[in-house]
This record gives structure tokens, sequence and C-alpha cells, in this order.
């Protein structure tokens, strides 16, 4: 029946709708890798001849102070095998220390040392095959001749630089058409690309190239490439083999984190920055939980741990959202960082069309080292 009252909910009539004129994107986030470690460690490494699609860099470790004997020893033997290769760790004047025992050695022939036993007025005892030696001290007698030592090879690591692409393809109508939130739908798409305003991670915002780039880190693996294979750098565990903790999917401790920091304290390195995700996050806010320093708040509940005390020095905990859930990592920032070949930049490609494309390229590698100063703790649970 007619009637001259019209209500929204009969009216046919095309209707403007009311729509945010911002488009908010939530699967974007910081670049918390790119950003702590930088994108231009080509400065930090101090490489030559830059730049170079495969980099080396140089490293020296100091010479093995302990190792490990190849027999049982009574309490009166005076020749020590030690383990093959670890004589060229010891010389005349060193003093060994097995067990409780400390050892004087006298000469070396290959991996045998002649010892008086029981030095400095400590015990002679049996020790079993495989027990530990250590460097304890250096006494040379008054007058003796010089021996020369162990002495290292500088190694240098290597690593290649990796393509980085992905283009934009708008056509003429779809770039011309008036959007809400878009002034210029190829510029917000290469934006989603790059992240921020002025590249990687600017603003707190990584597009999903600075992503894939970030993703090096965690499953970077050295691939020399060629016409039909891509050429890619190798990441933190492909160069990280020493200080490595497999969890077995056991839940993750507070232990397996200060045992890492020990191992690669001892091996000369002071990492500085724990890397993690959401789940290893909460546990280590879980561990310090009882020994957080407060302020008194009304107003304020809960706990979020940034940073940890440890025997070996504070830790900063760095959450990144793209960090492997079943893995901790310990690092020291100061040796290792992402080197720019070619920056990202944007390319306008040919069309032979209606339409116009734009491409996204960068060149990036990585370089880590000294791996013994870092580790890190893999397999560990992420529900319990």
């Amino acid at each position: 029946m007619a009637t001259g009252t019209r209500n929204t909910y009969t009216d046919t009539t095309p209707q403007v709708r009311s729509i945010s004129d911002v488009l908010r994107m939530i699967d974007w986030t910081e670049a918390a890798l790119l950003n702590k470690l930088g994108t231009n460690a080509e400065k930090k490494f101090r490489f030559l001849n830059w730049p170079h699609t495969k980099y080396e860099w140089l490293e020296d470790t100091m010479s093995p102070r302990s190792g490990t004997i190849n027999e049982a020893l009574d309490d009166t033997e005076t020749g020590v095998d030690v383990a093959a290769g670890q004589g060229d760790y010891l010389k005349a004047g060193d003093v060994l220390k097995i067990d409780s025992e400390l050892m004087y050695v006298s000469s070396v022939a290959t991996d045998t040392a002649t010892v008086i036993r029981g030095f400095g007025g400590s015990t002679a005892a049996a020790h079993n095959n495989a027990s530990a030696w250590s460097l304890a001290t250096i006494a040379r007698l008054e007058g003796a001749d010089f021996t020369t030592g162990h002495t290292t090879t500088v190694s240098n690591p290597y690593n290649y630089t990796q393509i980085l692409s992905e283009a934009v393809r708008v056509t003429g109508s779809e770039q011309k058409d008036n959007k809400y939130g878009i002034n210029d739908t190829m510029a917000y798409h290469i934006a989603k690309l790059i992240g921020g305003s002025d590249g990687i991670g600017s603003k707190g915002k990584a597009g999903k190239l600075a992503i894939a780039l970030q993703q090096i880190f965690y499953y970077g693996r050295r691939a020399q490439g060629s016409a039909s294979t891509a050429r890619a750098a190798g990441g933190f565990e492909y160069f990280v083999t020493t200080n490595v903790t497999n969890a077995n999917s056991a839940a993750l401790t507070r232990k397996m984190i200060e045992d890492t920091m020990e191992d690669c304290y001892l091996a000369g390195g002071s990492p500085d920055t724990i890397v993690c995700n959401s789940w290893a996050k909460r546990k280590i806010t879980s561990f310090y939980e009882g020994t957080i320093r407060t302020e008194r708040s009304e107003e304020r509940g809960g706990s979020n741990i940034t940073t940890i005390v440890t025997d070996f020095g504070e830790i900063e905990v760095l959450f990144d959202k793209w960090a492997p859930s079943d893995r901790l990592y310990l690092i020291e920032p100061e040796k290792m960082g992402w080197v720019t070949y070619r920056p990202f930049d944007i390319y306008n490609r040919a069309s032979v069309g209606d339409y116009e494309v734009k491409d996204v390229l960068g060149e990036y590698g990585f370089a880590l080292c000294n791996e013994t100063a870092h580790g890190y703790i893999h397999t560990f649970s992420t529900t319990t």
C-alpha cells in the first residue's frame, strides 16, 4: 500500500556507503631484527673492494687451552697420551691440570707429553681415559732455551648476496578508478612491499620484502647460484654450529638459556641480546617474575621482562614476531648484520599493454663472524 513514509529498510535507492577513508593493515609489524642489526654491515666489517656478490671476512681464534687424554693413567706414568692432534697445543714448561693433579710438561713428542707427576705439591692420582686436561699455567726453567708454541691460522668465511624482488602490475583503468582510502593504487601496493614511508622498517612498519630480507637470519642457506638456481645468503643457523642446544621437545628452561650463555662466554663471546618469538618471550617473563625490580603502581598489573641480569652480564630480550616459535637465539649484534649490495629501489618495467609495471628489487647479504660467540636453543615445546 502506498504511503508517504519512507524508511531505510525498504528504500531500494542506491545509497552512499559510510566507510572509513583510511585502510589499516593488521599484518605489518616492526622488522625488529633489521632495526637491531642494521643493513649496512659492510661498514661494520670494513669490507674492501665492496661491492661483490661474494664477500669474505677474516677470523682468528686463541690457541686451545684444553683437551682430553687418550689413555687411562695410573699414579706413576710419565708419558701422557693426549687426543690426536692435541700434542700441538703443548710445549715444555706447560703445567697441566687433570682432575685435581698438576703435571709439569718437560717435553712433547707428537701426541705424547713427558711430564713430572704431582707438580707443585699436588697429589699424583689415577685418571680415566678421556679425562679432561687444561693448561693451568706456564713455568719455564731458568736459563732454558726458547720453545715455540701453538699458533692459529686465520680463516676466511664467506657468503653471497641474495636478490629479493616483487613487481606490481596495475591496469590503466584500475589506476584511474577512485577508491576509498587509496589515492594511488600503484603507490599503495608498492608501499606494502617496502614498508614505512622512507624504506625498511621506517616508522615501525615493515613491508613484505623487508620481512623476507629479515627471514634470511632464520632460514638462509648459502648457495653460489647458477643460471638455473638462485644465489642465496646463509643466515645465523648456517654459520653457528658450536653452541647449539637441542631441547628435544622439552620445555624451555632458564638453565638452558644460562648454559648457552656460559658456553658463548667461555668461547670468548659476549652475547647481549636474546631474539625470540612470543612463546619464548612469555617463558622468559615467567622465569624472572619473582625477581622483577618494581615501582609501586595502583593502576597496573602483570609483568614484561625486556632485560635479564645473568652472571655473564645484562641481556636484552628482543621480541620478533617473525622468529621461529621453537627457537631462541643468543647473539652479539656487533658481530653480525646485513650487507647492502643494492638497496631496495623501484624500477619501471616494460609494458606491452594497457597497464603499468613497477618492480621493487634489492640485493643483500648477511655476515656473521666468530660463530662460537653466539648460540641458540631449538626444538623446545611451545605448549609446556
